[in-house]
């Protein structure tokens, strides 16, 4: 998981998301997007290379993170 960009309104990347969670056990990554999504400040169709929300990817890329702590805990 590198910088990989998983939010590209808000800059969210993989290797960000799983230091926060690695760093304090949860990500506020989703928190994060849902604000800036309920201000009105996405713009999804144009900047995201797939035309949709990112917030499904951001959900997945917490979840891998997750994992990977988990795994590392083992």
């Amino acid at each position: 998981m590198g910088r990989r960009m998983i939010c590209y309104c808000f800059g969210e990347n993989e290797a960000d998301i799983r230091r926060e969670f690695e760093e304090h056990g949860s990500s506020g990554a989703v928190a994060r997007v849902r604000a800036h999504i309920q201000a009105g400040r996405c713009a999804c169709e144009i900047r995201n290379p797939r035309g949709v929300c990112c917030l499904g990817d951001v959900v997945a890329a917490i979840e891998r993170a997750r994992e990977t702590a988990a795994e590392v805990q083992k």
